[in-house]
């Protein structure tokens, strides 16, 4: 095992605080903080969980899979839970493009 310059109680302090600070800046960034897009108000960046299985056209529970599984950030802010909505459409741009096409590739081949 390698020498680390502090104790595993020093180390953890210091992961937790480091984790704290970049948790705030990332929750400020998407709650409040920052400047809302063109014609967007802070409100229409983010999406619900309603919003998101109609968006991909899935169940809750495919939706609270992926989370669970980490395929996909959500934030939780009290009891609910809440996706950034540029991230989304990326989401679905890079993970479903192929997933969209080949329905229609196997109906015309198969």
């Amino acid at each position: 095992m390698r020498y680390l310059p502090m104790t595993l109680q020093e180390f953890r302090e210091e992961f937790t605080k480091l984790f704290d600070q970049k948790a705030d800046e990332f929750f400020n960034r998407v709650f409040g903080g920052t400047k809302p897009r063109k014609n967007e108000g802070a409100e229409e960046s983010l999406m619900t969980t309603n919003e998101v299985t109609a968006y991909f056209d899935i169940s809750r529970t495919t939706l609270n899979n992926w989370i669970r599984q980490d395929k996909i950030m959500s934030i939780k802010k009290g009891n609910q839970r809440f996706f950034d909505r540029a991230y989304i459409e990326r989401y679905k741009k890079v993970n479903f493009s192929f997933n969209e096409r080949l329905p229609t590739y196997l109906s015309k081949h198969v």
